[in-house]
């Protein structure tokens, strides 16, 4: 496989991949002007067969398409325009930048993020804090252009942050609610990645001493552990400033852009192909979890979504934490071991993968590094093979071990190397740390989901929320109805609860698993296909 060809996602490879098994460039020029004309239609897009005529792969078709759907290369005898900070993207930015072009205005990869300040906030020292860690870290204030069908990271300038409103809700009949519509409306806003910076910021006043600092992400910039590093330094920087000791706050960190450097570079890529090789062969012969949907998955994902919530109360993550102890393991993977006995009674298949998300910082230098490092990483499971609830939770924490050892192969490129796409994630986001600001209440950053969208089929998130757990089940609505995940998230909390209540007991994989009526639909489509049949 050609790594220099542009990125591509694994919506695109699954699309062009179904279309060229049926019209092969290698067919001639009758087959590239049937290829086209089946591309065409599905991208909107106004390729010609001479523009596919000699590709010899789908990903080379694949970085045809991309180019299409970006916009043409600059004109012949025009140089490209390309800043002396230019560098590439990285490999987890290279997936998250396609998918978003594919995603038009919806808003799959929004990061939404509160920070409240309880206590006698001094404004100035946090606009200027603020300004300090837009100074520090280039990745909050890159923006991303095409050149040439290729996008490229470029670094704007240190002295030029983000305007930051004020708003005062404290006179509102419902502060939490019209906080609630303020974080709301923000994290709707799409990102014009190729000209604005990857963060929006709002300061809202519930009360008299009561700030929340409304913070807007696009996720190529950042990652859960990003955010907490940099809301730590902005504790930091905003003590400094209120004791007068600015100069003490914070050094030259190092730069995103030397990760996609080294990414790029022959040896970065050789180590990449190596993880991808050697994990691609692991995952030989196991697919990816098969569930019934409400309606047909379209030729295109849309990337729109809703999602149903649930709660779990601080006694209830009490006992996953003492069995998780129990079974040496974390609770990761006790909350994770609910979820796969759900999918095991949808699916009904003795093994498959499920994805979950890994923070990517395998090298010691990028441990400190603020950037978005995230992969994704296939957990393979057999709830057929475990007997009793803890040999599931055994299997699948040494599962998940497994796949986190592999996180260095970028999760594109091991799609397509093994055909290794993931329907359904498992996310479990434990309480971020606390931060100190000098003089105010020791605080932690609160993360959401964005509004109106879904990066998969179904993702559950099991997110801490102080001594309980918040559980989201965010779901694909041109593929399941509300009703079924509601059902699906309500199958989970009981599996989970019986899981924890009786540990020794055998995996029940005929309990109702929440996707009954994804099921009966299912038939009834298949029932009314053949009808039509004959």
């Amino acid at each position: 496989m050609d790594d220099t060809l542009p990125p591509v996602s694994r919506y695109l490879l699954e699309e062009v991949g179904a279309i060229w098994d049926a019209s092969p460039t290698t067919a001639g020029p009758d087959g590239a002007a049937r290829l086209a004309a089946r591309i065409n239609s599905l991208f909107t897009i106004d390729l010609t067969a001479d523009d596919l005529l000699g590709k010899r792969s789908v990903a080379e078709v694949c970085a045809v398409v991309q180019a299409a759907l970006v916009g043409p290369p600059p004109a012949s005898g025009e140089p490209a325009a390309t800043a002396a900070a230019d560098h590439p993207l990285s490999s987890a930015q290279q997936r998250i930048w396609f998918v978003q072009q594919l995603a038009d205005d919806a808003v799959p990869y929004n990061v939404p993020v509160r920070l409240e300040l309880a206590g006698p906030v001094d404004e100035d020292a946090l606009r200027g804090a603020l300004a300090d860690v837009w100074a520090a870290y280039e990745i909050l204030r890159t923006t991303y252009p095409v050149t040439a069908g290729i996008p490229l990271a470029r670094v704007g300038a240190p002295d030029a942050p983000p305007p930051l409103p004020s708003i005062d809700l404290s006179a509102e009949a419902d502060p939490a609610a019209a906080l609630d519509s303020l974080a709301t409306q923000q994290a709707a806003i799409p990102f014009r990645l190729e000209q604005e910076p990857p963060v929006r910021l709002v300061l809202a006043r519930r009360g008299r001493s009561r700030l929340v600092l409304v913070a807007t992400f696009h996720h190529i910039a950042v990652d859960w552990v990003t955010v907490n590093k940099l809301v730590r330094d902005l504790g930091d920087r905003y003590s400094a400033r209120v004791r007068g000791d600015v100069a003490a706050s914070g050094g030259a960190p190092r730069a995103y852009g030397d990760v996609a450097r080294w990414e790029s570079s022959p040896d970065g890529s050789a180590a990449m192909d190596r993880a991808v090789a050697a994990r691609a062969a692991a995952l030989a012969g196991v697919p990816p979890v098969r569930l019934p949907t409400d309606r047909p998955r379209p030729r295109l994902a849309r990337f729109v979504g809703a999602a149903v919530h649930d709660r779990l109360e601080p006694a209830a993550v009490g006992a996953v934490r003492r069995l998780a102890g129990r079974c040496r393991v974390t609770p990761f993977a006790i909350l994770m071991a609910a979820f796969v006995v759900v999918l095991g009674r949808a699916g009904r298949q003795p093994e498959f993968t499920v994805a979950t998300p890994a923070s990517g910082r395998v090298h010691a230098r990028w441990q400190e590094t603020v950037g978005c490092f995230v992969n994704v990483v296939p957990v393979v499971v057999r709830p057929a093979a475990a007997a009793t609830g803890t040999a599931l939770v055994a299997q699948v924490s040494e599962a998940t071990w497994e796949a986190l050892d592999a996180q260095d192969a970028p999760f594109d490129r091991l799609v397509r190397a093994s055909g290794q796409v993931a329907p359904v994630l498992f996310s479990y986001q434990p309480n971020s740390p606390l931060v100190a600001f000098h003089g105010l209440a020791d605080t932690a950053p609160e993360f959401s989901s964005p509004p109106g969208s879904a990066k998969y089929d179904l993702s559950l998130y099991a997110i801490g929320r102080g001594p309980g757990m918040r559980l989201e089940l965010e779901y694909d609505t041109d593929v399941y109805e509300r009703e079924t995940a509601a059902a699906v998230l309500d199958a989970y909390t009981e599996a989970l609860h019986a899981l924890v209540r009786d540990p020794d007991a055998l995996v029940d994989l005929s309990a109702p698993s929440g996707f009954e009526g994804a099921i009966r639909r299912s038939r009834q489509r298949a029932g009314g296909l053949d009808q039509a049949a004959s």
